[in-house]
C-alpha cells in the first residue's frame, strides 16, 4: 500500500465519523481514546449498524502484526469481518504514527462556538427579535 492511499482512506473514514458519531462523544476524544469504543453512533439512521462497519472504508492487514515498526508497503486492504490483525485505516494510522494520533483525532473533535452555550442568546442581550 502507498502512503497516499492510506491518507485517502483515513480522510474518508474521518468524514464519515464526523457525520455518524455523536458530537458529544467526539468532543471527549483524547490521546488514550479507542476510537470505535469511545465514539457513540448518532442513532437515527435507517439501518442500525456499528460505527466500525458504517464508517470504515475497508480493513487493512499485513502478514505480520501491525506495529509502529511496520512499513506502509507491507500493508494491504482486506475484507470484513474484523478479526485478528485487521484494522480500520484510522486505527492503522494511529498505530504507525502514534505521535500524530491527536492530529487526526482533532479533525473529529467539534469546534466550539459561543452559541453552543444554551444561555448564549439570553446572556449579553443576544436575543433574536
Amino acid at each position: 500500500m502507498e502512503e497516499k492511499i492510506l491518507q485517502k482512506l483515513v480522510s474518508h473514514e474521518i468524514e464519515w465519523l464526523k457525520y455518524y458519531a455523536e458530537r458529544s462523544s467526539r468532543a471527549l476524544l483524547n490521546q488514550d481514546s479507542n476510537i470505535y469504543e469511545d465514539l457513540k453512533a448518532i442513532g437515527y439512521t435507517k439501518t442500525r449498524m456499528s460505527l466500525d462497519y458504517r464508517c470504515c472504508p475497508g480493513l487493512i492487514t499485513s502478514d505480520n502484526i501491525i506495529t509502529k515498526e511496520t512499513k506502509i508497503e507491507e500493508l494491504r486492504q482486506c475484507e470484513f469481518p474484523r478479526g485478528d490483525n485487521k484494522y480500520s485505516p484510522l486505527e492503522v494510522f494511529c498505530i504507525l504514527f502514534p505521535e500524530r494520533k491527536m492530529e487526526m483525532l482533532n479533525k473529529l473533535i467539534p469546534e466550539t462556538h459561543p452559541w453552543d452555550d444554551p444561555d448564549y442568546y439570553t446572556k449579553n442581550n443576544n436575543i433574536i427579535k
